[in-house]
């Protein structure tokens, strides 16, 4: 019998770091033509905190356990639910399960590989192949049999790359589990990608009854057509995040907020690891889960003590940020010390955000006036200079419309 979600994620982080895929013994990507590319199927190294999630953790637990259950199982919530970590840890309970072979692809929309919908069955077999020799060696076969598999339609990328090659090996009664987490932000969209990777499922999955799959997207109304198409010989079950009771998710929340905040005596960045993320070199933090901010605005659901104002903060911030660009902006060689290089650069792209989300002040109105009176130049030429002109022209016409 599985061990309960709870008993398994308290511990998860510590075994997960001496856990090492099977590297495998010749360049896999290579065979397709392609860069190896790790970070195609490690995930974000983000799990569910201690405790949270165990009601949906444990639902998916007793699919991927239960022979009966279907071969299918959609994950899907909107934006900001938690989908990729709740994946991310089921991910990591089947790589611990050595009674399974498993293997992911989390899709993403920032990145060139990780959202073209032709590397995602390349990328199972490519993991598949370095856990298992048997695996292995028909897929070498099957990949010198059909030398431009990569370029197939899905459906032929399913059967040939991984049902042919699992049925040639002997492990039709392996155990196995995909795991694909954000399937919906595959492309190219205008060929509608992840209905394909639904219908080829749904043409081959069958042939291998030993083989579960996980995938997670946002509601769709053309994948839940998908779904409950004809052609499949088990229909998927479902899970949907939002029908996750309200309590259950505001308890996660708050465990989850306690935890990371309430427990550190600062809150330095290093700390601030486990609930943001910095975007691109000019480290934009925003929270993991969009619901973070909700919970934290909400003054009924958020802890008193962490309970945040929005217009408040807002104002607080872009008064922050005027008088940084109006003390740090000059004309000279040296520049902003390294300190302030952070602040200047976020400040100069997205003051005018901050401050149409305030209303207007006789305070505010001044230090605008004075920002715009004396450093409005010299903020121009730092965006010029970052190759971020556009943003001046957005950021004035904000300010005019906030004026009026």
């Amino acid at each position: 019998m599985p061990r309960a979600p709870s008993d398994v994620t308290s511990s998860l982080n510590k075994i997960c770091l001496s856990l090492n895929p099977v590297a495998p013994e010749q360049n896999l990507f290579g065979l397709f033509g392609l860069p190896e590319t790790p970070y195609a199927y490690q995930g974000y190294g983000r799990m569910c905190c201690d405790g949270t999630r165990n009601d949906v953790l444990e639902r998916i637990l007793h699919w991927a356990n239960e022979p009966e259950e279907p071969q299918l199982l959609w994950l899907n919530g909107a934006a900001g639910m938690g989908k990729t970590t709740v994946a991310m840890t089921v991910a990591n309970l089947m790589e611990m399960d050595r009674s399974k072979l498993s293997a992911t692809f989390f899709c993403s929309r920032y990145s060139k590989y990780r959202r073209n919908i032709h590397n995602l069955f390349v990328t199972l077999a490519i993991i598949l192949a370095s856990r298992n020799s048997l695996y292995r060696q028909q897929l070498v076969n099957a990949i010198g049999r059909n030398p431009l598999v990569i370029h197939a339609p899905l459906r032929d990328q399913f059967r040939i790359l991984i049902i042919e090659p699992l049925r040639l090996g002997g492990l039709l009664n392996q155990q196995i589990i995909f795991v694909i987490d954000a399937l919906d932000e595959c492309r190219p969209l205008a060929e509608d990608a992840p209905a394909k990777v639904i219908n080829a499922l749904s043409k081959h999955l069958h042939e291998l009854p030993s083989l579960k799959v996980l995938i997670s997207t946002r509601p769709s109304p053309f994948l839940y057509k998908e779904m409950n198409n004809t052609s499949w010989v088990s229909r998927p079950a479902k899970l949907h995040l939002h029908d996750v009771e309200r309590s259950s998710v505001d308890a996660d929340i708050r465990r989850y907020l306690f935890e990371v905040l309430c427990t550190h005596a600062s809150l330095r960045l290093l700390e601030l690891q486990p609930i943001v993320i910095a975007y691109g070199d000019k480290r934009l933090l925003r929270p993991i889960h969009e619901s973070i901010r909700h919970w934290l605005s909400d003054k009924e659901r958020a802890l008193p003590a962490l309970f945040v104002e929005e217009a408040e903060a807002h104002q607080m911030i872009i008064s922050r940020l005027l008088n940084c660009m109006v003390s740090v902006l000059q004309r000279n060689t040296s520049g902003p010390e390294a300190g302030e290089e952070v602040l200047l650069d976020y400040a100069c792209r997205f003051w005018a955000e901050h401050l149409m989300k305030t209303v207007p002040t006789p305070t505010l109105q001044r230090e605008l006036e004075d920002f715009l009176q004396t450093k409005l130049g010299l903020w121009i030429e730092r965006l010029d200079e970052s190759g971020s002109l556009m943003v001046a022209a957005a950021a004035l016409e904000n300010a005019r419309m906030w004026y009026h």
